[in-house]
């Protein structure tokens, strides 16, 4: 099978190492790709969405399978190759633009029935202050821009100014609802829209409390307390998102999911994800035990139901997001000689303009995140015991990093 993968986060590199391993792999692809991935995958430069450009990528390289990150997809090189007709694991261009606003992909979950905190998108200041008025506080005001800002209002004296400020930011609209708190968990799937397979639910730990920091941590389990969650979360959120997708008459073939806040009454969406975050995707991958590429191949080509089910290793895995100092790129391929084999490092070089175009839910994404680094274990306090012996250990002072990832299951 030979592959073309795009992307140069740590997403990419860890789902480049995953299908590296695969023996049906003849020939990776990464596109661009980091330092990291440059080891065993064959790195070349990001191709334009020109038909012509992509259909001899396609045909030089003989392609079995292209697997799309959010530039890809928000550049429509998802759609172009599905018309050569060419497995592309990946959403497609629409898709991608919807989930460029927060309002619209609000509107669409509230469509669609999906559990969120009470709110809505406010078009104009005057709405948004009229709406706010019958909400509980404290209150989260949030631009349309998924890059842009959010602030939680706990003094109804502040909410006008903080409306003006997002306005300002982003004159498309704003999200104004009720700022839910509670642990944060992704809930995700592989499908081809119609047959999918579930993800390990994964608990992000985020920089702080405020309403879409990035991650600098994540971890799953598979403790009685897990198993509760994941039931909740298959019933309440990943069937009725594969639901809402296919009733809108655009079904996806690819990795997503919904960011949720685990309220007093149940999940609730805070975003949506149309691939997987470095973070997401290293303690997901670290459990599974089947061959990803014919999995991901299958997803692709819309036939998910012809492969067994992915088996997902029991135990826990955990991963921490390494943040950067002066000097500290220089010294990351140091690490990997002071770390346990079975301690994995994943780079994230992503260059500015890699960033995803479509505003998802990226736990790994942080202007100054360099690498996440990741191992499982029998159980969570195994497998952090493990992390953090390592971290602690290899004495890189030119990193920092969160000790404070998974001392709680949620």
């Amino acid at each position: 099978m030979r592959i073309l993968l795009f992307g140069s986060d740590s997403g990419a590199h860890a789902l480049a190492w995953k299908l590296i391993n695969s023996p049906a792999i003849e020939r990776l692809m990464v596109a661009p790709g980091n330092a990291g991935s440059a080891f065993f995958a064959t790195p070349i430069p990001r191709p334009d969405a020109d038909p012509a450009t992509l259909a001899d990528l396609l045909f030089r390289e003989s392609l079995d399978l292209v697997i799309a990150d959010p530039a890809a997809g928000g550049a429509g090189i998802t759609d172009e190759f599905r018309a050569l007709a060419t497995p592309v694991l990946g959403p497609d261009q629409a898709a991608w633009q919807r989930a460029m606003s927060r309002c619209a992909t609000r509107e669409w979950l509230q469509r669609h029935g999906l559990p969120l905190p009470r709110g809505r998108a406010c078009a104009t200041a005057a709405d948004a202050e009229k709406y706010a008025a019958t909400l509980a506080m404290p209150i989260l005001i949030a631009t349309d821009d998924p890059a842009g800002p959010a602030f939680v209002c706990w003094d109804r004296i502040a909410l006008p100014a903080t409306i003006a400020e997002c306005f300002a930011a982003s004159n498309n609209g704003v999200i104004v609802e009720e700022a839910t708190r509670g642990p944060l968990v992704s809930a995700a799937l592989l499908t081809d829209g119609r047959t999918a397979f579930a993800v390990p639910a994964t608990r992000l730990h985020p920089v702080n409390d405020a309403p879409y920091a990035p991650a600098i941590g994540a971890h799953n389990a598979t403790s009685p307390l897990w198993a509760r969650l994941e039931h909740a979360l298959q019933r309440q959120i990943r069937d009725p998102l594969l639901r809402a997708f296919n009733n809108d008459g655009s079904p996806v073939r690819a990795w997503i999911g919904a960011t949720c806040v685990l309220a007093d009454q149940g999940p609730l969406i805070r975003a949506l994800h149309l691939a997987p975050s470095g973070l997401e995707a290293a303690v997901a991958l670290l459990r599974l035990d089947s061959d990803l590429a014919p999995l991901l191949l299958a997803c692709a080509r819309g036939d998910l139901s012809s492969v067994p089910a992915p088996r997902w290793r029991p135990g826990a895995a955990i991963a921490v997001a390494l943040q950067h100092r002066a000097g500290s790129l220089s010294h990351l391929a140091n690490l990997y000689e002071s770390l346990a084999p079975d301690v994995r490092v994943f780079h994230h070089e992503r260059a500015p303009q890699d960033e995803p175009a479509a505003g998802i839910a990226d736990g790994g994404r942080s202007d100054s995140t360099i690498a996440i680094v990741a191992t499982c274990g029998a159980d969570l306090p195994t497998a952090r015991a493990q992390l953090y012996t390592n971290l602690h250990a290899a004495r890189q002072h030119t990193f920092t990093f969160s000790t404070e990832v998974g001392a709680r299951e949620l």
